[in-house]
């Protein structure tokens, strides 16, 4: 707390990890901007432990 950093506390009660899943269309017909945000959100989820 000195160094004035969030910390996780009661980690025993934090609840179970969600699934989460992304649909959208591969191919001819995708859109480079639907991608581009998969690959963000894909990256930073699994970066971020409780969403694993």
């Amino acid at each position: 707390m000195a160094s004035g950093q969030l910390q996780t506390v009661l980690t025993h009660h934090e609840p179970p990890p969600i699934p989460i899943h992304v649909l959208h269309r591969e191919g001819r017909y995708a859109s480079a901007k639907v991608r581009s945000f998969v690959d963000l959100i894909s990256e930073r989820l699994r970066r971020e432990a409780r969403w694993l």
